[in-house]
């Protein structure tokens, strides 16, 4: 019997595409897809998962980032996980409600090298808690 001889996976050509699922109070539940098969949830060969960057404030859109130049806007994004599945829960504290929370997406393969970034504008609001009311005695 011959062992499998094992190939070098070169970094992932293809981006991840996110939606957020954000009917928490507090937590997004991201969903992410291959944009080269997006009607299937399995990730590209070779990669382990997708880097989620996260930035709490106002909504980023795409024209903040000309010329797909996402690498230099991620200093006012915080790294939040490497999912290895989808989807994956991105927990909020209170501190957050009533903000919005941008999303940029990218895929890393088995060897730790990533793929491009997804195109941002990935946002989906945190919900403020509801208030407490005070019942009159």
């Amino acid at each position: 019997m011959s062992c499998p001889i094992p190939t070098a996976v070169d970094a992932p050509t293809s981006v991840p595409i996110a939606s957020i699922d954000t009917s928490g109070r507090l937590p997004h539940t991201l969903h992410f897809t291959d944009s080269k098969m997006p009607t299937r949830k399995a990730k590209p060969n070779g990669v382990i998962g997708a880097e989620i960057w996260v930035q709490v404030g106002e909504a980023a859109t795409r024209s903040q980032f000309p010329n797909h130049q996402v690498t230099n806007a991620l200093n006012s994004y915080t790294f939040a996980r490497l999912a290895t599945r989808t989807p994956t829960v991105v927990e909020f504290t209170g501190a957050d409600a009533g903000r919005t929370a941008s999303y940029i997406l990218r895929w890393v393969n088995t060897r730790g090298q990533p793929g491009g970034y997804c195109q941002p504008g990935n946002t989906g609001d945190i919900p403020a808690l509801a208030p407490r009311t005070k019942i009159a005695s």
